[in-house]
């Protein structure tokens, strides 16, 4: 619990999102922070159960590898949540995201020895003063492939 005297009431009216960055201070093309998200095949095994996917080619190498895959692959979906979790963060309100859309080009490969790095960026396409939202593209890669073939986000801003 949080001491009395430390109570926090967001100051502003109704129109405000807390925490979006401001629609004035962005400009087509600012790049976002760069993020990086390590999986291990622990993490996949753990959202396998989660997500009721219980397919091996997420846990067993020899499976995928007969399914044609270098080794295990991450879920498409668990990429996806990934790259969803980064643009809120940058965000700073999850709410703020009013659309998200993924292509999924290539699986991430999870090798049993050094999991695997997801690196995530992004840059502003587009902002619409009408509304006061942008739309990001936001970039997936894993060992220097490309993960995610088209994926954006649109996002209201204060």
């Amino acid at each position: 619990m949080r001491p009395a005297g430390d109570v926090r009431i967001a100051q502003g009216g109704a129109d405000r999102i807390p925490g979006t960055p401001r629609f004035d201070d962005l400009e087509v093309g600012a790049e976002l922070p760069v993020h990086h998200a390590r999986l291990s095949r622990g993490d996949l095994v753990n959202y396998s159960g989660v997500a009721g996917d219980a397919n091996p080619l997420h846990w067993d190498e020899n499976v995928a590898k007969l399914a044609g895959q270098p080794d295990v692959i991450a879920h498409g979906m668990l990429t996806m949540g990934l790259g969803a979790a980064f643009v809120s963060k940058w965000s700073g309100d999850p709410g703020a995201v009013s659309r998200y859309a993924v292509r999924l080009a290539q699986p991430a490969i999870v090798s049993a020895t050094h999991g695997a790095d997801i690196e995530y960026s992004g840059r502003i396409k587009s902002l619409d003063p009408t509304t006061r939202a942008g739309t990001v593209i936001v970039v997936a890669k894993s060992a220097g492939r490309k993960i995610f073939g088209l994926a954006t986000a649109e996002i209201r801003l204060r």
